[in-house]
């Protein structure tokens, strides 16, 4: 029988941090050296931003099932596979680095194949913090998780800025290879309360059906849990996957800087989303979903200084500076957002529908990057150097999500109220 939690720094919650730590951090390490590896290659941003896509794409396809495995099976199980097996394709792509240049298509494969197992790891490492943790720090278990995650993707690039050195992978691939060596091993002393739920092992059917409770559950049960999702997918379009495509190329051709400065740039900005989990945490008795559109609004503006600096053509470190910051406060705005949508999620959902629910809004989160990496990486191919463009139109784009989003996030009933079935 499952143990009631009655505290939030268990030993289990502690080292599926941990597991999640190590893990993130390696494959923040991969996501910065596998793509850059294309653009140095290649030197084109419309390559660049559609292989990005391209690799991101797989993870959004698998994470409705990474849900249903999440809720149908035991997650430390899950974890220890996918970290497993992605140990291993590592290692194959080492060894093909060691006797060969690696090419474009097998680059994206590789990608491919390793963000179709983020997939499933994602919403499984992330429901896990409702059974680890007690009802009433579900919010500070969620930001704690999103500290955890935004530290693992800031170390990341910083560290693979340093390892990755004249399109040479093999030093990132060791130390992403010994992460998932031991994560995999961590793993196996964790302990997960698990309910075993009735599985046909026909998992396309059963991934429809449940599929189709959440679609139920968030469009017709609760409206605007539906509507906030819809926001933070179109939200995360025009800045997140702005920001992941138009950095590396800003600064290692707009402002001809090197590699170790891209991975600083975009590792400070990843602590963006620490202090967004920090604050998200720190502040929930201040911050609710309700009031979200205020923050959405102030990472519109803060985003007009960088765009300003490059359309008049100031210094390159102060240009370096104001983009390094502009990414920092999306991170932090898109990570505050992350709790407040997972908290509100996951409060209103049924717990056999957790992971579902958790996959739904990763996928959603992750889903909106490939579209975003997509549009900005053809909008800078046509414009040149002028990538102050892109600053503006994110800009312009998420401020008028904010101004209409508003009476939608005012909408929501506070904590306990009924919510008016669609």
């Amino acid at each position: 029988m499952e143990q009631a939690r009655t505290k939030l720094w268990s030993r289990d919650f502690i080292l599926i941090q941990l597991v999640q730590l190590i893990a993130l951090f390696a494959k923040a390490m991969l996501r910065f050296a596998l793509p850059l590896y294309v653009l140095e290659i290649s030197g084109s941003p419309a390559l660049f931003g559609t292989v990005m896509a391209l690799g991101a794409m797989p993870l959004v396809l698998m994470a409705p099932f990474g849900g249903v495995l999440a809720d149908r099976f035991k997650r430390q199980e899950v974890i220890f596979w996918v970290d497993t097996i992605t140990a291993i394709l590592i290692l194959v792509l080492l060894l093909i680095t060691s006797f060969a240049s690696v090419i474009v298509w097998l680059m994206v494969l590789l990608m491919m194949l390793l963000s179709a197992f983020q997939g499933v790891y994602t919403p499984t490492a992330m429901s896990c913090v409702p059974m680890l943790v007690p009802p009433d720090k579900l919010a500070q278990g969620n930001a704690i998780g999103s500290m955890v995650f935004s530290l693992g993707s800031a170390a990341g690039p910083a560290i693979a800025g340093v390892l990755y050195v004249d399109t040479n992978l093999t030093p990132v691939l060791i130390v992403a290879f010994a992460c998932f060596a031991v994560t995999a091993t961590i793993v196996r002393f964790i302990r997960i309360p698990y309910q075993k739920q009735a599985f046909s092992g026909k998992i396309f059917q059963t991934a429809k059906s449940d599929l189709s409770r959440v679609a139920r559950l968030a469009v017709k049960e609760k409206p605007s849990m539906g509507k906030a999702i819809g926001v933070k997918f179109l939200f995360g379009i025009s800045t997140s996957g702005m920001i992941l495509v138009t950095m590396p190329v800003l600064v290692t051709q707009t402002l001809g800087l090197d590699n170790s400065l891209l991975g600083l740039a975009q590792g400070f900005s990843m602590l963006g989303g620490l202090f967004g989990g920090f604050l998200a945490g720190a502040l929930r008795k201040w911050i609710s979903i309700r009031g979200t559109h205020r923050v959405l609004f102030l990472s519109g503006l803060l985003m007009l200084p960088g765009g300003l600096s490059l359309l008049l053509g100031g210094p390159v470190f102060l240009t370096y500076v104001l983009a390094t910051l502009t990414g920092f406060t999306i991170m932090l705005v898109g990570q505050m957002f992350n709790v407040l949508i997972l908290t509100y999620t996951q409060g209103e959902s049924p717990r056999e529908l957790v992971g579902k629910i958790v996959a739904a809004v990763m996928a959603e989160t992750i889903g909106s990057m490939p579209f975003g990496q997509f549009i900005y990486g053809q909008i800078l191919e046509r414009i040149g150097d002028r990538v102050w463009i892109v600053l503006f139109i994110a800009s312009g784009v998420s401020l008028a999500i904010a101004l209409l989003s508003r009476k939608m996030f005012r909408s929501i009933p506070p904590k306990g109220e009924q919510e008016p079935k669609a």
